[in-house]
Order: structure tokens, then sequence, then C-alpha cells
């Protein structure tokens, strides 16, 4: 869990990087603009596709996943942010069907977790 000064400070990182993605945006038509990364700190947008939004089971997919990584990683749904390690952090958020999320992945192999993360949002939660 990270503490106080670490929260703010990766908080403020993640406006920064928001801001330059925006920049990228503007410019940019792809449908990857809403992914950055910046030095250990990784971020994207996605979205929830289970018509019965996070429930238990994509929540514990979710973590059982975070967990394989040695890095930060927090899900935020406006301005609330729940670690993605901590399934019942993941519930509190109430993430309904169509709700954008921001992952946002601190440290060793960010820009790794994010992807696969992501990977298990666009997949509708299937593992092969």
């Amino acid at each position: 869990m990270l503490n106080m000064a670490e929260s703010n400070s990766l908080e403020d990182s993640s406006h920064e990087l928001i801001a330059v993605n925006e920049q990228l945006c503007a410019s940019n038509s792809s449908e990857s603009c809403t992914d950055l990364c910046d030095s250990n700190i990784c971020q994207a947008e996605v979205r929830v596709t289970p018509k019965d939004g996070l429930h238990m089971v994509p929540c514990s997919l979710i973590v059982k996943l975070a967990q394989t990584f040695d890095c930060e990683i927090e899900i935020v749904k406006n301005g609330k942010t729940a670690n993605a390690k901590a399934i019942f952090d993941l519930l509190g958020l109430m993430a309904e069907h169509n709700t954008t999320l921001l992952i946002v992945a601190n440290g060793k192999m960010a820009d790794v977790a994010v992807q696969q993360l992501t990977k298990l949002f666009s997949d509708n939660f299937r593992i092969n």
C-alpha cells in the first residue's frame, strides 16, 4: 500500500501524464492514445464490459493477475482509488457496466502490468 507522500506523488505524476496524454491524443487519432508510460509509471483507460460490472469473478481475475507483478497497481474510478491487488478495494469501486476506469502502475514492469490488465479488460475477462 502506498503511504500518503507516495500516493500524492503518484497522483501528481498521473495528472502530468494525463495532460501529456491529452496533448498526444489531440494530434493522434489512434485508439491507443489512452495508454501512456513515462519512466516507471504507466497508465491506461479501460472500460468495464461485463454486464454485471466488476463483481467478484472479474475482480478476482484482476487481483490474481496484478499480484504477479512487482509494482504498485491502482485502479481509479471518478477519483476513488483501489489497490488492484486487494479484492475488497476493487469491489468497493462499484464499477458498473460501461464505466471508464484508469489503471495506474508504478515500479518495475509497470508497462507490462498495465498492458496485461488492459488486455484482460478488452478480452471481457475471458482466460484462454
